[in-house]
C-alpha cells in the first residue's frame, strides 16, 4: 500500500474562494520527483457525491517509476468546494473551466520541494482527459507531455455534442506545443475511436 496524503489546495475560481481535495502519492525519499497530474472523470448525478479519485493502478505504476502522482478533485467534485458548472454543449468552455482547478493544484504542488518543476506530465481519464488536453494547450513551464485516456464530455443535451467536442480538440491541438498520446477503445460506450 502506498502512503497517501490528502490536502486541501486553496483556489480562487470565478471569485469563489474554495479548497480542492487533492490526493498525493510519492516515492520514498525527498525528491525532487517528476510529477504526474492525473485528472478524474465525471459520474452521473451530483458531482459532490462522486468519491475521491485515487487511480490505484496508474498511481502505483507511476510511483514505481519514480513519479509523484497528484490527483486534484476539481471544483464541485467530492470534497472540493464550489459547484460543478456544466457548459452543456460548449465543450471548449467546459474544458477550460475544468483546467482552472488543475492550474491551482499545479501552482500549489510546484512550490513543494519534492516536485521537479522541469518534468511534469498532465493526464486524465474521460472528463479528466478533456481537462488534460485543455490544460496542455496553455504554455506551462515544465510540462513535457499529455496523456489522454478516452477524453471527452457528453452534455446529454439535444445538441451536436460530438461536433462540439471535435471542434474543441481541434482548437486545443492547434495551440498545443507539447506531445500528447491518446488512448480510445472500441468498447467505450461514451467516446469510441
Amino acid at each position: 500500500m502506498m502512503p497517501e496524503q490528502v490536502v486541501a489546495v486553496p483556489a480562487d475560481i470565478g471569485g469563489a474562494h474554495i479548497t480542492l481535495q487533492t490526493t498525493i502519492y510519492k516515492p520514498s525519499g525527498a525528491g525532487p520527483f517528476p510529477v504526474l497530474f492525473m485528472n478524474h472523470g465525471k459520474s452521473g448525478g451530483d458531482a459532490h457525491l462522486q468519491p475521491r479519485a485515487t487511480f490505484p493502478v496508474i498511481s502505483r505504476e507511476f510511483v514505481k517509476r519514480g513519479y509523484a502522482v497528484v490527483i486534484p478533485m476539481r471544483m464541485g467534485f467530492a470534497g472540493s468546494g464550489g459547484t460543478y458548472v456544466n457548459s452543456h454543449c460548449d465543450a471548449k468552455n467546459n474544458g477550460e473551466q475544468q483546467a482552472n482547478s488543475l492550474f491551482f493544484a499545479m501552482q500549489y504542488v510546484m512550490k513543494q520541494p519534492w516536485a521537479d518543476q522541469e518534468h511534469v506530465l498532465i493526464a486524465g481519464q474521460s472528463h479528466g482527459g478533456l481537462t488534460a488536453i485543455a490544460a496542455g494547450s496553455h504554455e506551462i513551464h515544465g510540462v513535457r507531455g499529455i496523456i489522454n485516456f478516452a477524453g471527452g464530455v457528453n452534455s446529454r443535451s439535444h445538441c451536436d455534442w460530438h461536433g462540439a467536442l471535435v471542434d474543441a480538440f481541434r482548437q486545443w491541438g492547434a495551440a498545443t506545443k507539447v506531445p500528447s498520446i491518446w488512448f480510445y477503445g472500441a468498447n467505450d460506450t461514451h467516446f469510441g475511436p
